[in-house]
């Protein structure tokens, strides 16, 4: 079960990663938002 659970972090904070960064970059364009 702590694997299980080890892995759900993992993802989720994949996700919420890639979600920042990708919404970072579609709203800011090319640039970061300072």
């Amino acid at each position: 079960m702590r694997r299980q659970g080890f892995v759900g972090v993992t993802v989720h904070i994949c996700l919420a990663t890639h979600a920042i960064w990708c919404g970072s970059y579609v709203f800011g364009g090319s640039e970061w938002p300072s």
